[in-house]
């Protein structure tokens, strides 16, 4: 795999986009259901099921709430733009872009380089088991991969 050495500052710019995007996350799981405030409402039951689907009632987001998300979406633009238009990007020939900004978005999870086995815990362990089970690490696999849930041999009865 080619690994490619991007810039100080657009590796800087990626790492505040995963934090500013994982801190807008967090956030938004704390607000109302709506932005506008909404009666509480219940729909038809389902189809073959008896659960029908309710919300709550919503007061709305607050003036403060409503600032504090236009100003993460705001950053996350920002960020956004700044790491998709950064000048690195043309210094590459055209077939390999996408595969440095795949390397680009896992810079979180990656030792600083020169500094492999360093000890740093990956920031992402979904990426840690994706890569576990690549390399083959046993431990990494999930159920399917082990075997597992495989079909039991049929034994014939005479």
């Amino acid at each position: 795999m080619t690994t490619f050495d991007s810039p100080e500052d657009l590796r800087a710019a990626q790492s505040a986009l995963h934090r500013t995007n994982s801190e807008f996350e967090q956030y938004a799981r704390t607000l109302p259901w709506s932005a506008e405030p909404m009666p509480a409402r219940e729909a038809d039951k389902q189809l073959h099921s008896g659960y029908r689907p309710s919300r709550p009632e919503s007061p709305g987001y607050t003036e403060d709430q409503h600032r504090q998300v236009a100003a993460y979406r705001e950053r996350l633009l920002e960020l956004g733009v700044q790491v998709a238009t950064h000048p690195f990007w043309k210094t590459l020939d055209a077939g390999l872009v996408v595969a440095a900004h795949i390397q680009l978005k896992h810079v979180d999870d990656e030792p600083p380089v020169g500094e492999a086995g360093a000890g740093r815990a990956l920031a992402r362990p979904s990426y840690a088991r994706c890569q576990a089970r690549s390399s083959g690490v046993r431990s990494g696999r999930s159920r399917c991969q082990e075997g597992w849930r495989r079909r039991p041999e049929r034994v014939r009865v005479e």
